[in-house]
């Protein structure tokens, strides 16, 4: 589930070559003496221009769009909750607190005031693919790693939380970068495809597939039977002792049960899980859902969504980054004053 930034090389912001590309010289004609002639030469020469102007006007967009987004933060710093991310344990001092408005991190080590704050194990860039300049702070809160050969190997931005000016939220993503960035289940999660889930030593990738049967005998009703409207649920295992397993289930009334006992469904050898790590029913109306702990017991470790794409943050929520572990805290200003929400 980790990748590497991709690289920018000579290539514009907008996905356009910065150069002038051998695809330009390539479309031009020649006569017969080998010259260009002067049609061609003005054929070129124009979509050249159209290219260059095109380019330059995605570009002052992009600038107009950040400014843009630059003022209206000053504005929403005025209603916008106030995140605060208490730190549980990690390599940050635990009971330590990061305060994070609209604007961005209080003594974040970036200057933008952008709203977006980027996490790390070094505030320096490395390299031309981290889209910075060797050596330019690139991010705002350093989380250390003891390792130096794994901290070099995973310099570069592990994970961001960015104020959303729409929903006057706070998303976290994961960035592709070091051990991941997960969000704790402490409420029933809706399935959905790709999803990958962390438990013990064991990493779940999710997949919705067909059904292999068309039988029609099953229909209870016109609507047809579960497995006729519904698609399968299938689990594949990385890692752990049950590495390169595979689990497919069919809709149905039954709880599939994830743990280390043998009456588990899906049963796996691991002393980082619960005897009922969680368990999985699925919902007519909402599918597939994944539920932490079973009978209303919660797992020991936790069972952790890995944050693929932006996850709106709530007041209590467990946020692991980098392997260190923070509580979200939200607070509201109404009044002048603070309130959870």
């Amino acid at each position: 589930y980790m990748g590497g930034a991709c690289a920018l090389g000579l290539r514009g912001c907008c996905g356009h070559d910065a150069r002038i590309g051998e695809y330009e010289l390539g479309e031009m004609g020649h006569d017969a003496s080998g010259l260009l002639t002067l049609t061609q030469k003005q054929m070129n020469n124009d979509a050249l221009v159209k290219h260059v102007r095109t380019t330059s006007a995605k570009l002052q967009t992009l600038t107009e769009d950040y400014k843009d987004r630059i003022e209206q933060l000053e504005k929403a710093i005025r209603y916008a909750p106030v995140l605060r991310l208490k730190v549980i344990s990690g390599s940050l001092l635990p009971g330590s607190i990061l305060t994070i408005t609209a604007q961005g991190a209080e003594g974040g080590l970036r200057s933008s005031r952008d709203g977006i704050i980027y996490f790390g194990c070094k505030k320096r860039a490395a390299s031309i693919p981290l889209k910075a300049k060797k050596g330019e702070i690139i991010n705002d809160i350093v989380i250390k790693t003891k390792d130096k050969i794994i901290a070099d190997k995973h310099r570069g931005r592990h994970c961001k939380i960015q104020y959303s000016l729409t929903t006057n939220l706070y998303q976290a993503k994961d960035l592709g970068i070091g051990f991941g960035t997960f969000a704790k289940l402490d409420q029933p999660l809706i399935l959905q495809d790709n999803h990958l889930i962390s438990m013990g030593e064991s990493f779940f990738i999710i997949s919705m597939v067909p059904n292999l049967s068309t039988d029609t005998s099953a229909k209870k009703d016109k609507r047809g039977s579960l497995e006729e409207r519904f698609k399968r649920l299938r689990v594949k295992i990385y890692a752990g002792t049950a590495n390169g397993e595979m689990f497919f289930f069919s809709p149905g009334k039954q709880a599939i049960k994830i743990g280390r006992l043998p009456s588990c469904e899906i049963q796996i050898e691991d002393n980082l899980m619960s005897k009922f790590q969680g368990h999985i029913i699925f919902s007519e109306e909402k599918g597939w859902i994944l539920v932490d702990g079973y009978n209303g017991k919660p797992s020991t470790n936790g069972t952790w969504l890995y944050l693929s794409d932006e996850y709106n943050l709530y007041h209590g929520m467990i946020l692991k980054a980098n392997q260190t572990l923070f509580q979200v805290l939200l607070q509201q200003i109404a009044n002048n004053k603070f309130c959870q929400i």
